[in-house]
């Protein structure tokens, strides 16, 4: 049974009886009404700005991206099955980091920090890896010394390669190596 009203944004959506004015149930709402609606433009501003970032291929690959460079090699890593992060395109002493052979690679979780480097230059990519029933990965600057991300691109796909893992896709120069580091640990 629809009540009449229309929906306001603020009146909910499933209320079957007609919702008093503002004025009656609460006193003037007025002076608030014109932060509902700055939160409104707000909120609609930062919908529009979490799909310009998807579409960009920050969160995962849906189109491409003109902004970062797509030269130098492709590195990519995935996990596998619960035990396995595995790498391909760059260079590195293996390319499967198994947890159950790896010392700095732990079980579920914070697996471990992956850390791509490039002789001669101080910026690289961390990669923390974690497993959690499903594989994903989060990336940061490796240096302290700035907060800029090196000008590299980054991809993000889901399942191309194993059904239960992100598919993380660095385009870093070639001579660019990657090699499991200690866990990045909060202070204790």
């Amino acid at each position: 049974m629809d009540s009449g009203q229309p929906n306001r944004g603020w009146q909910s959506a499933s209320s079957r009886s007609p919702v008093a004015p503002a004025k009656t149930r609460l006193g003037n709402l007025a002076p608030l009404r014109g932060g509902l609606d700055s939160l409104r433009v707000a909120s609609a501003a930062l919908a529009s700005g979490v799909n310009c970032i998807r579409e960009s291929g920050v969160f995962f690959k849906n189109k491409e991206s003109t902004d970062t460079k797509s030269s130098g090699n492709k590195a990519v890593f995935w996990g596998a099955s619960d035990r396995m992060v595995c790498c391909k395109g760059i260079d590195c002493s293996q390319n499967e980091f198994n947890i159950t052979s790896h010392p700095k690679l732990c079980e579920g979780g914070y697996v471990c920090t992956l850390e791509i480097t490039v002789p001669g230059e101080i910026q690289g990519i961390f990669v923390h890896v974690f497993y959690s029933g499903h594989w994903s990965f989060a990336v940061s600057p490796s240096s302290e010394n700035s907060d800029d991300m090196p000008e590299w691109r980054i991809e993000r796909d889901w399942g191309t390669i194993n059904p239960h893992s992100e598919t993380l896709t660095i385009y870093c120069p070639k001579s660019a190596r990657v090699e499991v580091i200690d866990r990045i640990e909060g202070d204790s």
